[in-house]
């Protein structure tokens, strides 16, 4: 017998929202919508750059590298949606983290 709903561990809402963002670039990339997946980079730019500021904490700590990364034009030249969802895993976990 399956357990009721409630049962079910959920995630942070933060890291619901994140994962809705990424696949929201994702799919303004596969649709070949540039001015929708701007502003959703801009947006998680600005997401990676708050969390640089809690490199106190060590799950952060472990991805200041690729957080900078991310911040550089280069790391979005030739994204593809494999590169997005690699950002959507390692980051999802990090937004609970951010100040609201």
């Amino acid at each position: 017998m399956a357990g009721l709903p409630s049962e079910i561990e959920t995630d942070e809402i933060e890291s619901r929202l994140f994962d809705l963002k990424a696949l929201r670039m994702q799919l303004a990339l596969a649709e070949d919508d540039p001015v929708a997946f701007e502003n959703h980079r801009k947006r998680v730019v600005e997401i990676a750059m708050l969390l640089e500021e809690k490199a106190a904490i060590p799950a952060v700590k472990a991805q200041l590298a690729y957080l900078a990364s991310m911040q550089e034009t280069v790391f979005w030249e030739g994204i593809d949606l494999s590169s997005l969802e690699e950002m959507r895993r390692r980051l999802r976990g990090l937004t609970p983290l951010l100040d609201r």
